[in-house]
């Protein structure tokens, strides 16, 4: 008897595990879709850019949040999910944009300070 109710419930498992799964990977794409619309990746380069290491730090530090309307009237779980998938694709790109940012902005710099060592050496 315990072997066919052992039977049954591996079956009834092996049956609804996908669906649950499939639902969780459909909570995760619909936040990291939702992140990239939301995270303005010109911004977080000029920040970058124009502040540095200090730029990046600060993308680093800034914590996005998903909007309340994505959340509103739903499971305890799902929310846990979709912040969590949605914190991490936004800081992921918030921060990558920065460090472009920011080493686009070293470069010019480095750039500026060839030129205007080899302007005044030629003078």
């Amino acid at each position: 008897m315990a072997k066919r109710l052992m039977s049954v419930l591996m079956v009834l498992v092996l049956f609804f595990l996908p669906l649950f799964v499939e639902r969780a990977f459909a909570q995760v794409a619909e936040a990291q879709a939702q992140a990239e619309k939301d995270v303005n990746g010109t911004l977080w380069l000029g920040v970058g850019c124009l502040l540095g290491l200090v730029g990046y730090l600060i993308a680093l530090l800034v914590v996005p949040n998903p909007p309340a309307g994505a959340l509103m009237g739903k499971s305890p779980d799902y929310v846990v999910q979709y912040t969590d998938a949605y914190k991490s694709k936004a800081k992921s790109m918030q921060t990558s944009k920065a460090l472009i940012g920011c080493l686009v902005g070293t470069g010019l710099q480095i750039l500026v300070y060839v030129l205007a060592f080899a302007s005044s050496s030629t003078s």
